[in-house]
């Protein structure tokens, strides 16, 4: 028997990823959804418990490292936006302390509500940004490409791009750095840094030279079909449902027919997509087959997102938390919580893939 009959069907699933990268993407969604849904401390607390767990155990690649951890970035957001918050919002009852008046533009009371407020937000944006550093690092570049939707092939080659040479780029500034220090080079002012810039500089515009030589020998083309008169009629009637039954059901004004003519809209751009989409070349030489363990966790992700989507189920006192007039402890809901743990489903396929996350 030869090599090439001996490799089975499933040897040639992609070895990035033990789960189907659509299980990232429900996952990614599901926290979105939670951290989008409350400003309540407590479970944004227990949400961002959660997804550091979930980031200890993805293992560390080097071509995805960041050069900021996003926990190091909330020591800035947090007290930047409860201070932006305080400063901009002057509204509540305990109040911290007050401005001079000889202050042009930095006038009114500081209150604890407007920082608390803030500082949420703050928590809010911090496990936006953990969140997409998590799907990030669990797929491959080719596995995050492959989940755009093949009408918006020029911006997968751009993100394909970026991914790319961002990582690379770090890694050739960290050569040039180590290389100038053997030199004897010391960073003492804004003038000891041409040594590291320039040559990072020449080194990119070299490596973008030579993709797009490499691109160009392969037969790759920026032309793009152009949408048709058709097209440009459904995608402006598609945007124009959804504005209008997103504003009718904010405002009060259409709860009967808002929420339903937004879905309509959605559910035309999404067929629009397709239809766009069905017209790009596109050969797959791997394809991502859905195992029986795949639907399982397909399946118990969508029992927990349930929940989620039509918050009329939950006891949303518990949810819509606002220190303001006066400032309160927050509610706690147990059962809430605990819907809040399905976040930790990626540690779940860790001991189900024999310790493996992706």
């Amino acid at each position: 028997m030869s090599a090439a009959t001996a490799v089975s069907p499933t040897a040639l699933r992609p070895r990035a990823a033990s789960v189907h990268p659509l299980l990232w993407l429900g996952w990614l969604a599901l926290l979105l959804a939670w951290l989008l849904a409350t400003r309540n401390p407590l479970y944004l607390a227990l949400l961002l418990l959660c997804l550091a767990l979930v980031e200890a155990a993805l293992p560390t690649r080097h071509d995805q490292a960041l050069p900021i951890s996003p926990w190091r970035m909330a020591l800035f957001i947090v007290p930047f936006s409860a201070l932006f918050n305080a400063l901009v919002t002057p509204i509540g009852e305990r109040v911290l302390f007050r401005w001079p008046a000889w202050l042009p533009i930095l006038q009114g009371p500081v209150t604890a509500e407007a920082v608390v407020f803030g500082a949420s937000n703050g928590l809010v944006l911090v496990g936006m940004i953990a969140a997409f550093t998590c799907f990030v690092r669990a797929l491959s570049t080719h596995e995050l490409i492959r989940l755009m939707p093949r009408a918006f092939q020029p911006v997968a080659v751009t993100a394909a791009l970026a991914l790319t040479f961002v990582p690379s780029t770090i890694r050739h500034f960290q050569q040039i750095r180590e290389a100038q220090a053997v030199r004897g080079h010391r960073l003492r002012g804004i003038r000891d840094w041409l040594p590291l810039l320039i040559p990072l500089l020449i080194g990119g515009m070299e490596r973008a030279y030579q993709l797009a030589e490499a691109m160009t020998a392969r037969g790759f083309a920026s032309q793009s079909q152009p949408l048709m008169l058709r097209d440009r009629a459904a995608l402006l009637l598609a945007l124009l449902a959804i504005a209008t039954g997103w504003i009718a059901d904010a405002a009060w004004i259409g709860a009967a027919w808002g929420a339903p003519l937004a879905l309509v809209g959605l559910a035309l751009l999404l067929a629009l997509l397709w239809s766009v989409g069905q017209r790009v070349p596109q050969s797959q030489y791997r394809r991502h087959a859905w195992q029986p363990a795949d639907l399982f966790w397909f399946m118990l992700l969508a029992l927990a997102a349930l929940p989620v989507l039509p918050l009329s189920l939950l006891p949303r006192n518990s949810l819509v938390y606002t220190p303001y007039p006066q400032l309160t402890w927050p509610p706690f809901d147990i059962r809430l919580a605990l819907l809040m743990m399905f976040v930790l489903l990626p540690i779940a396929w860790r001991a189900a893939k024999g310790g493996r996350v992706r």
